[in-house]
């Protein structure tokens, strides 16, 4: 599997001698006591945590440690030609790349940003915006996707593509809550506000069916035959509906034949949810770069 970082800005132009590789250390002056709700526990990558120390959600963190939970984020800009192509891949677990080898850069943004760089022509940097749990219609772990798409997507600089990979979640319906327990209908009403909006600010924006999860083991009971049928009319509407300017096709890259509504083994890593390294590649290379051009 790669382990090349895949170097996400990749057509940024850097000063000569500035080294491929870099650190970028966040000094963080964090309150004792501070709690953090909003974290990427799953992003499969460690970071560098310079920082008081401090203690949060039970646990405390030195200076100079390394850690996997990105506690706080924040973006890094840089200068580009006008040129520049910006791409922003808003998701939940399975794009922040839950379960993946870490450090191993096999979240299908890396492998999207490989390829990218690999083409040559026009550079495009890809951000990912993966917020693990996330879902369209209702905040849980931070805003909905409906709720951030203005922020998250529309809000960042150069952007110029968004890729949508959202309504796993909303069909799990985490906390069992009844008002919560959406409909195919109610997720499609909301990728088409997103599509909407991304059209109204000019940037392209690219839907990405949703893969099987029919033997999850993650969370009991995530799925049943009524939210299956659900998942089937969004990928549906996702491909045949032209709302969107270009498609993934997840579901068809990472699905059993011989069992759709399960992932093929290979491409599991082990829960039923989330991919395998190789599987989060596989969705990377189901995006047509024909798409940025």
């Amino acid at each position: 599997m790669p382990s090349v970082n895949p170097f996400a800005v990749a057509g940024a132009s850097l000063p000569a001698g500035f080294l491929q590789w870099f650190l970028v250390v966040m000094v963080l002056a964090v309150v004792v006591g501070t709690l953090f709700d909003i974290v990427h526990k799953g992003s499969a990558q460690y970071f560098f945590a310079n920082m008081r120390r401090s203690r949060g959600k039970g646990r405390e963190i030195g200076g100079g440690e390394l850690v996997s939970i990105a506690v706080q984020t924040a973006v890094v800009d840089v200068l580009a030609s006008g040129e520049t192509g910006g791409v922003v891949a808003l998701g939940d677990s399975l794009t922040d790349g839950n379960i993946s080898t870490i450090d191993a850069y096999c979240r299908w943004p890396d492998q999207l940003a490989r390829r990218l760089a690999a083409r040559g022509g026009r550079p495009i940097g890809v951000a990912n915006n993966g917020l693990g749990g996330n879902r369209i219609l209702h905040d849980i772990r931070g805003d909905s996707g409906l709720r951030r798409f203005d922020r998250d997507v529309l809000a960042q600089p150069g952007v110029t593509h968004a890729i949508v990979m959202l309504g796993t979640n909303d069909l799990r319906n985490r906390w069992a809550k009844p008002e919560e327990e959406v409909t195919g209908e109610q997720m499609i009403a909301g990728l088409k506000q997103m599509a909407a909006r991304a059209h109204s600010a000019g940037v392209k924006i690219i839907g990405c069916t949703l893969t099987p999860f029919g033997n999850e083991t993650f969370m009991a009971n995530a799925w049943n035959p009524t939210r299956e049928r659900h998942r089937v009319a969004v990928n549906a509407w996702i491909r045949d509906s032209g709302a969107f300017d270009g498609i993934a096709d997840f579901d068809a890259a990472l699905r059993d034949p011989e069992i759709p509504t399960q992932m093929r083994a290979v491409d599991d890593c082990g829960d039923g949810l989330h991919p395998s390294d190789g599987g989060y590649c596989k969705m990377g290379d189901a995006i047509d770069l024909a798409l940025f051009d």
